[in-house]
């Protein structure tokens, strides 16, 4: 692990490039994020990606995969290389016009009549200053969308990563079933031979086999499908696929964290949010540049004429030439970007109001699924076992039929099913609740801490 930190802490010159997502970023992510320019064929970032795929993959490591390797975000990263390419494009004057033009007469004149025009736009030199100031506020709104992306990627990554080792889990379980089916099919097979038991009970115990047999050939579908929904969101093809992760969920962790602060955290630190008021700030900058330069010239040309007659007289002087505001004074265009900026006044105030119900709705999200998988650790699944193994031994006593332990092992088999949902749905929530207040829990928790505080 020191070994990737070093390569990563190399990247320096890449994190520069990163055009200041990984600040909005900051108390958000505990993975590096890194914008692939040349890095990338310097070997660095595959060197750490294929450090992290020769060990058994964690959810904190697979993020972490798919933040440095996954190319779709990637190409929102160069969204930021063109916002850089416009505020340099803001800053810069239009460039000279220079035209000429040669006339000669039809009698009598022996040289031709030549003529230069050199001519500089002089409004861009003025408004540099208010293009640039609007350039560099929607540079700063595509940071805050990069940096969305990234949260977005990371809650994939890990619904992805938690789904697969739920079904990984469940298919050790539904292993242990078909091994002990064909035990059960061996005893019956005795017990027929015996007579002890009639043809359609031998028939049940073999369909029973039957079944958990195909149980397993469709969680190794789910579970092929889920590899390569993760291979996609790591950014990974060819060898690298054969990666490795554990076959249980992590534990449900012994407390909770401290949900009474969601909705504030959610309104304070939601990257969308950030976005809407960065949308608002740019509306009004615009509202106000609009306004400050409506009545302005929409070019003023100035430069030097200079013109040779045909008898050889030179004429040289300054020029000017302005478009003027008499029939576009700039009311639509004022109209229209006031209209954004209450278009984006609604847009931040439904935000803000979307955003408090998902923190909400995700806090008792977690809340329901922990609730959930404890009743099937602690009370359901634990009955369910003592009745089946009450129900085997009634059964080899031949004090009940085959139907009643039929019975007894589908609804084990149906709550070892609910248990192993509701613990991936809890991880799954935990991972909604991160996206929910635009960053971890652990942050969370010291926020939590510090109001305790106070």
């Amino acid at each position: 692990m020191k070994r990737i930190l070093s390569l990563f802490l190399s990247l320096s010159v890449a994190q520069a490039q990163s055009g200041g997502a990984d600040k909005a970023l900051e108390g958000k992510l505990s993975q590096r994020v890194v914008w692939s320019t040349f890095v990338r064929e310097d070997g660095r970032v595959r060197e750490s990606v294929a450090e992290l795929l020769g060990k058994e993959l964690t959810v904190d490591s697979a993020v972490q995969i798919a933040l440095l390797n996954n190319a779709e975000l990637q190409s929102k990263f160069e969204s930021l290389g063109i916002s850089q390419a416009d505020i340099a494009s803001a800053g810069l004057m239009r460039n000279p016009t220079i035209s000429a033009q040669s006339r000669w007469a039809d009698r009598g004149g022996k040289n031709a009549n030549v003529e230069f025009f050199y001519s500089q736009d002089v409004v861009t030199w003025f408004l540099r200053p208010l293009r640039k100031k609007l350039a560099t506020r929607a540079y700063e709104k595509v940071q805050l969308e990069v940096a969305d992306s990234v949260l977005e990627l990371a809650s994939e990554t890990k619904s992805a990563f938690y789904t697969l080792q739920a079904q990984m889990q469940l298919l050790s379980r539904l292993k242990l079933i078909v091994e002990t089916n064909v035990s059960a099919k061996e005893f019956a097979q005795k017990q027929r031979e015996a007579g002890n038991i009639n043809e359609l009970a031998w028939l049940n115990q073999q369909a029973l086999l039957s079944q958990s047999r195909l149980d397993v050939a469709k969680t190794l579908t789910e579970i092929a499908s889920s590899r390569e929904k993760l291979n996609r969101q790591l950014g990974l093809w060819g060898s690298d696929i054969d990666w490795k992760i554990a076959a249980q969920l992590p534990p449900l962790p012994k407390t909770e964290t401290n949900l009474t602060q969601v909705e504030e955290t959610a309104v304070a630190q939601r990257t969308d949010l950030e976005i809407g008021r960065s949308q608002l700030s740019l509306a009004a900058a615009a509202v106000g540049v609009q306004g400050k330069t409506r009545l302005f010239p929409a070019s003023i040309m100035l430069g030097l004429d200079y013109e040779r007659e045909s008898d050889g007289t030179q004429l040289a002087g300054p020029k000017i030439e302005v478009e003027l505001p008499i029939f576009d004074s700039g009311r639509p265009e004022l109209a229209r970007k006031r209209a954004e900026f209450k278009q984006a006044q609604w847009e931040l105030a439904a935000r803000a109001v979307n955003v408090r119900s998902e923190a909400r709705e995700a806090r008792d999200g977690i809340v329901a699924a922990r609730d959930l998988a404890e009743f099937y650790r602690d009370e359901l699944l634990p009955q369910r076992l003592k009745i089946l193994n009450a129900t085997q031994l009634e059964y080899n006593g031949m004090f009940i039929g085959f139907y009643d332990l039929l019975r007894a092992k589908q609804e084990e088999l149906d709550a070892e099913r609910g248990y192993v949902d509701a613990w991936r749905d809890y991880w799954i929530s935990r991972a909604n609740l991160e996206r929910a207040i635009g960053g971890s829990l652990t942050l969370l928790q010291k926020t939590t801490a510090d109001h305790s505080k106070d």
